[in-house]
């Protein structure tokens, strides 16, 4: 489940931070236009991303237990701040939406790892 959560967060990440840093209709529909703040986000998700790719290398080399310990610091965040964009942004957000189901991902893999 730890992997599962790690990738997810990669193929979210990932292809999100270059358009979010450039003028796009896609992200300007979901984010906004092009400012300070969207730019900041885009470093976020692409520290998010980098993270949840450093710890899958770590799952491959066998240190899934230095893994764990990531995941039991980057999830919680990760779920805090996701349910926090829902009285922020409200529900009618795609990203909103997407945010809500990641967060119940990592949630899943929390308990799955303390069970």
């Amino acid at each position: 489940m730890i992997a599962l959560s790690f990738l997810a967060n990669c193929l979210i990440a990932f292809p999100l931070v270059m358009p979010m840093l450039r003028r796009s209709d896609a992200m300007d529909a979901a984010f906004g236009p092009p400012s300070d703040a969207r730019r900041i986000l885009a470093c976020i998700y692409g520290t998010i991303g980098l993270i949840s790719l450093f710890s899958l290398f770590c799952i491959a080399a066998g240190y899934g237990d230095f893994a764990q310990q990531i995941a039991q610091t980057l999830l919680p965040l990760q779920i805090i701040y996701k349910c926090f964009t829902i009285p922020a942004v409200g529900l009618q957000s795609v990203v909103v939406k997407t945010n809500i189901g990641v967060s119940l991902l990592h949630l899943l893999t929390l308990v799955s790892v303390t069970l």
